[in-house]
């Protein structure tokens, strides 16, 4: 009797030797995206809406903190002809922000904001070396104009090996409205930021779908191109704009 329960003892073990680590995989899997609460939540502590006196005119990405001065990311056109510009911060305060010029980023799509403040608050996270695949989840942020906050999931679905225009390189089937310019794009993995919104789907032109050496993509690619949104990854520019010499622009 002693010998048969032995032998159902052994083959119970060996089967929870076998089953157990496919839980474990199981596990991880189910705990390799992040849920939609944290991903609104990290992007609703790091996105800020940029004003001019009382109009909105798009979104910012919190990304660096020095000696109380703050450093936001934003669409050059965005504030580009602006004469003044205030930020509205998480915790509903507005303060008053300069353009910095920064050097060797002329012919790209991106502004840099620097604001005072004593307040904490929290500032993106970022792989520089972040490889972009196709397919990878996404969502995406910004003050949609007169609608508040709005988080958009979606998809890469074009990372072309060449550059367009303006530095977009990121299409993204996540819903931009006007207004969510300069707000971040988050990867669903890590939480981390991997660029800028920038365009929304279906513009009125194709003036933006040339590459940046000049070279224009297919009639039928463009088509395709236009159904998706498209935004600036950071690792093309973010360690050199932030670490770059910075000057205040009046405005």
């Amino acid at each position: 009797m002693k010998f048969f329960l032995a032998i159902i003892l052994f083959f119970f073990t060996f089967s929870l030797l076998i089953i157990s680590p496919r839980v474990f995989v199981g596990q991880a899997e189910l705990a390799s995206f992040l849920s939609s609460e944290e991903l609104k939540r990290i992007s609703s502590s790091i996105c800020v809406h940029l004003f001019y006196r009382q109009l909105e005119i798009g979104s910012g990405t919190l990304i660096e903190k020095k000696q109380g001065a703050y450093l936001v990311l934003t669409n050059a056109h965005v504030v580009r002809g602006v004469e003044s510009i205030s930020i509205q911060t998480p915790d509903g305060k507005k303060h008053k922000a300069q353009v910095l010029i920064t050097p060797h980023f002329e012919h790209i799509d991106i502004a840099l904001l620097q604001f005072d403040s004593k307040n904490s608050y929290q500032i993106a996270t970022w792989e520089k070396n972040l490889h972009i695949q196709k397919g990878e989840r996404v969502l995406a942020a910004g003050f949609a104009r007169e609608k508040g906050l709005v988080f958009s999931t979606g998809n890469i679905s074009f990372v072309p090996d060449k550059i367009l225009k303006d530095g977009y390189q990121i299409g993204y089937t996540s819903d931009i409205k006007q207004g969510m310019s300069g707000g971040p794009i988050l990867s669903a993995v890590s939480g981390k930021l991997i660029g800028i919104n920038g365009k929304s789907a279906f513009p009125i032109t194709n003036n933006g779908y040339v590459y940046e050496d000049g070279s224009i993509p297919s009639a039928e690619l463009i088509e395709n191109m236009r159904a998706t949104s498209w935004g600036i990854p950071v690792q093309n520019f973010i360690g050199e704009l932030v670490h770059s010499q910075k000057v205040p622009k009046k405005i």
